[in-house]
C-alpha cells in the first residue's frame, strides 16, 4: 500500500527501484508461478541484528490463491535456517487480508505506526507485526 500509482513514480523513486538490485542492505525477490515463472508478486527482506523486516505484495488478479501464504511460509522458514531471532512486517490498518495472514503464522502487533503513500498525501494508520523465533 505504500508504493506509488504509476502516475506518481518520479525520478527519485525510480532511481530507487534501479538501485534495488544491487543493495547490500536487503533483499529484494520477485514471486513467480512455479510452472511457467511468470511474475505474480514482490518480497522484500531487510536483516538488522537477528531481526528480518519483511514487506510483500501479490499481484491483484492473483489475490485469495494462497500465495501469500507461500511466501511468508517460504520467509519464516529462510529467516530460521539463517539463525534469525525475529521477523516484523509493518501492515497497514486496513489491510485486514495481510493482518490475517501474518496472524495465522503467529506475529503479534508490535507497535503503533502511520505512513505516507509515496507521491500523495495519504496516510495509513498501521502497526508492525512481529514474530519471535527464539524463547
Amino acid at each position: 500500500m505504500s508504493d506509488p500509482i504509476r502516475e506518481n513514480m518520479d525520478e527519485a523513486y525510480l532511481k530507487c527501484v534501479d538501485a534495488m538490485e544491487d543493495n547490500p542492505e536487503g533483499y529484494y525477490l520477485v514471486v513467480e508461478w512455479k510452472e511457467d515463472h511468470t511474475p505474480v508478486g514482490t518480497c522484500c527482506i531487510f536483516p538488522e541484528n537477528g531481526n528480518y523486516d519483511i514487506g510483500y505484495c501479490i499481484a491483484k488478479d492473483h489475490w485469495k490463491e494462497g500465495l501469500g501464504t507461500e511466501v511468508v511460509d517460504a520467509v519464516i522458514r529462510w529467516v530460521k535456517a539463517e539463525g534469525g531471532k525475529s521477523i516484523t512486517g509493518e501492515v497497514a490498518d486496513i489491510n485486514l487480508a495481510s493482518v490475517a495472514l501474518l496472524r495465522k503464522f503467529g506475529f503479534s502487533e508490535d507497535r503503533k505506526t502511520r505512513y505516507k503513500k509515496w507521491g500523495e498525501e495519504t496516510y495509513f494508520d498501521a502497526h508492525y507485526y512481529k514474530l519471535n523465533l527464539i524463547s
